[in-house]
């Protein structure tokens, strides 16, 4: 219980901007005619937005932005989230404004409507920005490669 108190005092804020983990909420209604995302200031941060935009405005920046390849990928995503119970995590390149492509991750799943609109939520960050060490070392990698090329 103690611990518990501890750590709903922490600031969980600083966790977040330091790894630039986005807070992110999406809403549409069921025909697809409207979409809404609204941000916290860390999202708005690491998509490059400066000032707040209007939810709508939010979706189509961050939307329109979404290279061409991996439209679909994220559509299909989003419909997933719509129909599971279970967070949808995916990967896909993003046009930042300043960075250029960048790759994002992004996990999310639906939450309860909000005034008769789907309602999605989750976190985006920008996986160029994260160390990701190998499991594998580059050496183990090329010499494993070098055995299954030479034993075919």
């Amino acid at each position: 219980l103690r611990r518990d108190r501890e750590l709903l005092r922490a600031n969980y804020h600083d966790v977040f901007e330091m790894l630039g983990l986005g807070l992110w909420v999406i809403r549409f209604d069921r025909e697809g005619n409207r979409h809404e995302m609204v941000a916290n200031d860390t999202m708005l941060h690491v998509l490059g937005i400066a000032g707040i935009p209007d939810p709508e405005e939010c979706y189509q920046f961050w939307y329109s932005r979404v290279n061409d390849g991996y439209r679909r990928y994220v559509d299909e995503s989003i419909q997933t989230m719509t129909r599971s119970e279970r967070p949808v995590q995916l990967e896909y390149s993003w046009r930042h404004p300043e960075r250029g492509d960048v790759l994002v991750r992004c996990t999310g799943m639906r939450f309860q409507d909000e005034s008769g609109m789907i309602c999605l939520k989750g976190y985006h960050g920008i996986v160029n920005d994260m160390e990701r060490p190998k499991l594998v070392p580059e050496s183990c990698l090329r010499d494993i490669f070098e055995y299954n090329a030479v034993e075919k």
